[in-house]
């Protein structure tokens, strides 16, 4: 009786090796993105489920594929976007497609970009004006960006080639 308790015994620890190893084997974190791991909120024997996410964008900073309530963050550094608003005086001059520079800050020299929507739900600002989102895509490769950087956007809504310029003080 104590052999075939001690046989039991032995299949329970296999078992439970067996069970373990399947779950070491399934316990990888696979991102949907390439990307860098730009944050981890995980402990020791937490649990984490797929396809658990959130978004978070901010008026006028830099992101990149960002969430703020996932448990390992992973941001996408080779496309960035600016998330902006603007007043609701500026929003009939604005199309996608213009070309937008971004200078963020810190930095002495803008980057390229394109403006990529406008937003058409208004939000209220602080002193009670209407503001409308705009998404604002830079063009090619920065490796001295980080995601959350503020930044200032230029637009331009027209250009006029050949043109001379008087100052109003002439």
């Amino acid at each position: 009786a104590q052999l075939a308790s001690a046989k039991a015994q032995v299949r329970s620890a296999k078992a439970s090796v067996t069970s373990a190893k399947s779950d070491l084997a399934n316990a990888v974190l696979r991102s949907t993105i390439a990307g860098t791991v730009a944050s981890v909120d995980l402990s020791v024997g937490d649990t984490v489920s797929a396809g658990s996410s959130g978004g978070s964008s901010g008026s006028s900073s830099m992101s990149s594929s960002t969430t703020s309530t996932a448990q390992v963050v992973v941001i996408s550094t080779d496309k960035w976007r600016v998330d902006a608003s603007t007043g609701s005086s500026d929003l009939a001059n604005l199309q996608p497609g213009q070309v937008a520079s971004v200078t963020p800050d810190g930095a002495s020299e803008a980057i390229e970009a394109t403006v990529a929507s406008i937003g058409i739900v208004a939000t209220g600002s602080s002193d009670g004006s209407a503001t409308f989102p705009v998404v604002v895509n830079l063009s090619g490769e920065h490796s001295s960006l980080f995601s959350g950087t503020n930044a200032s956007v230029t637009v331009t809504v027209a250009e006029y080639p050949d043109v001379l310029t008087v100052p109003t003080m002439a």
